[in-house]
């Protein structure tokens, strides 16, 4: 009996052991599975920030891109002002040139009728001239 006593001792050391082991391999399971489990919160956590920051960056160059339109859209602005008072006063000074040239084109006119008054004066001088000389010539042959 003494060996049935010596194999149940045996057997219940055993059962011991192998519940200590398996109580040991639970904690370390367990730790285990905490440290997975605080790993995967660390790196959704980082993943989340990451997130964050990728977005916050793109919110400031989504921003800085509205600002570089408005800014865009400001010169363009000022430079179809400039145009538009550039082609007005080109029109004006080019109502001006026309203006001008029509005056030229009056005193032109106005200098050759001057001319023709002249010569029409010249010649209703040489017709009195030469209808003295005719009356007298005429006068001397009576």
């Amino acid at each position: 009996m003494a060996d049935i006593h010596e194999i149940d001792a045996r057997f219940l050391a055993e059962m011991k052991a192998l519940d200590r082991e398996r109580t040991r391999l639970k904690e370390n399971e367990r730790a285990f599975l905490d440290e997975q489990s605080a790993k995967k919160k660390r790196a959704e956590q980082e993943y989340k920030e990451a997130l964050k920051a990728i977005k916050a960056r793109w919110d400031e160059k989504i921003v800085e891109a509205e600002k570089n339109i408005l800014e865009y859209k400001a010169r363009h602005q000022q430079v179809s002002d400039k145009i538009a008072k550039l082609y007005a006063e080109y029109k004006e000074f080019a109502n001006a040139v026309i203006s001008i040239g029509k005056v030229i084109e009056e005193i032109a006119a106005g200098a050759q009728i001057e001319e023709t008054l002249r010569e029409a004066s010249e010649m209703v001088k040489s017709a009195d001239q030469a209808k003295h000389k005719a009356a007298k010539s005429k006068a001397r042959s009576r």
